[in-house]
């Protein structure tokens, strides 16, 4: 089991809007991609300990090959380029468990 965690730090003054359709879009990976055996995504609800990060991911996959197809799969592109829009920083960390 491989797990892909991902933290978001927003860009100032983003709209909640365009926030609220962003996990909307990662909500939608695991319809899309194969591989993906789970995706939970969410608002950071403790900012004193989130060193900035405002959403966090989490991805779960099969093994190291699922995880390496999902990079350049054209639906999680899209959102990469949607993350990159509204995000100042993204944290990536994956790992077997």
């Amino acid at each position: 089991m491989v797990e892909h965690l991902v933290a978001l730090r927003l860009r100032p003054g983003v709209d909640p809007g365009a926030v609220d359709g962003l996990l909307a879009a990662v909500r939608g990976l695991p319809a899309v991609v194969p591989g993906i055996l789970e995706l939970q995504c969410g608002r950071n609800f403790s900012p004193a300990r989130a060193h900035g990060f405002d959403i966090g991911l989490r991805v779960r996959f099969p093994g190291r090959a699922e995880l390496a197809a999902y990079g350049p799969h054209p639906e999680h592109q899209a959102v990469l380029a949607r993350i990159q829009e509204l995000c100042d920083d993204i944290l990536a960390l994956d790992f077997e468990a």
